[in-house]
């Protein structure tokens, strides 16, 4: 009796001491409009709150404020969350990182650090990981958008860096993987392929017409295209041929969601003017963002998704219209092959308008292909679920500890 007494005191004992094992969490992307990264980060953070991580506590860090609903849906003692100190009233990306975000690891005494967002502290008191989302930038700079001359610079280095310097190195595909070792020469022991997912909300089958013509004045039919507006990303093209069909489908649209980051003389604004000039009509809706609870309403609206790319680390808006059940049309470059398998129209060659319009009439003059296209999508977007993401992020920090 009292050597099983002894047996649970120390099963107490140890139990409480991994619960002190304390992970810092650079979570800047988890402020303002939540593309990317941010969706990323929320969906790993949701998961290890509802498979309760009992090995360690979660510091999340901020540069500017904390979410709201981060801080009604992260509670302590699973998660801590903290505002960091700025630069004299300033909030800054580089003070945040390489002098605030280190000082409160160091002073939390935390025992790893996750960096979600490509790179890490120029020096980190702790370990850490960092989630190397894809390398454009590196392996093909010519199709990068560069915010200046000196990211030019600074991001590929400090990236680089962070991976070389990193205890595990976390990436969305055997594509971004691949273009890693090549490019970097990391080793492939460091990197652990963590594909993403797609949540439940994009399976429902509701329709919300309705809702999606009040909120953005569109109307089924349309193509969609959501995401950062990259030249690599022929949203221009696409335009270009949507015109083109739009002559003779005259009550189609084109809602085209995200940030322009093109460079003159593209300027998707001015192009978008130009096509609903020669229209006459509202034919081509442009926005900035989706809100993300909006978001599956919207992909299960359109007539079809339209997602070219030249280079793609994943492609999460690809993996949505499919478990949409929404047909997608897209390329086979970078990792989207991994992703979409054969269940979407093809364009090999995207700098073709041609080649782009004669996919958009396929998709909208066969019945029969798009529901093959709807059926083979969603069963392929089952096999990508955050669950699993979220379980090998968190199993190869815990292999580090």
């Amino acid at each position: 009796m009292r050597m099983d007494a002894n047996i649970r005191i120390d099963s107490q004992f140890l139990f409480a001491f991994i619960c002190m094992i304390r992970i810092g969490v650079d979570a800047r992307s988890l402020e303002g409009e939540r593309t990317g990264v941010g969706r990323y980060l929320y969906e790993l953070l949701k998961e290890w709150k509802q498979n309760a991580l009992s090995q360690a506590q979660f510091y999340l860090y901020f540069k500017k404020e904390i979410p709201s609903d981060i801080a009604k849906d992260f509670t302590a003692p699973a998660f801590i969350l903290k505002r960091l100190p700025t630069f004299f009233g300033r909030p800054s990306n580089a003070f945040f990182l390489h002098i605030a975000f280190p000082w409160a690891l160091r002073n939390d005494r935390t025992a790893h650090a996750f960096c979600p967002a490509y790179v890490a502290p120029f020096v980190s008191p702790v370990p850490f990981s960092v989630t190397i989302h894809d390398i454009v930038y590196s392996a093909r700079p010519e199709l990068y958008f560069w915010p200046s001359r000196i990211d030019r610079f600074l991001l590929p280095w400090l990236s680089a860096r962070s991976a070389r310097r990193a205890v595990k190195i976390f990436a969305p595909s055997q594509f971004t993987k691949s273009e890693i070792m090549k490019v970097w020469k990391i080793p492939e022991e460091k990197i652990v392929v963590t594909p993403e997912g797609v949540g439940d909300e994009f399976f429902a089958r509701t329709d919300e017409t309705l809702l999606i013509r009040e909120r953005y004045g569109i109307s089924a039919p349309f193509f969609l295209y959501v995401g950062s507006i990259f030249t690599r990303r022929h949203v221009a093209e696409c335009i270009r041929a949507f015109e083109k069909i739009a002559q003779e489908f005259l009550d189609l649209q084109f809602f085209i969601a995200g940030k322009d980051r093109t460079r003159p003389p593209v300027y998707i604004d001015r192009v978008v003017q130009e096509t609903n000039k020669q229209l006459g009509r509202n034919a081509v809706i442009r926005v900035d963002f989706i809100e993300p609870h909006l978001l599956p309403a919207v992909m299960r609206s359109a007539f079809a998704v339209v997602w070219l790319s030249d280079y793609e680390g994943f492609g999460l808006p690809a993996l949505e219209a499919m478990a949409s059940g929404t047909p997608l049309v897209t390329s086979h470059a970078g990792s989207l092959p991994e992703v979409v398998g054969n269940t979407a129209i093809v364009v090999s060659n995207p700098d073709d308008v041609r080649e782009v319009l004669q996919a958009f009439r396929s998709v909208v003059s066969d019945e029969t292909l798009r529901q093959q296209l709807r059926d083979a999508g969603s069963a392929r977007a089952r096999l990508f679920t955050w669950k699993s993401c979220a379980q090998q992020t968190r199993n190869a920090i815990l292999d580090t500890l």
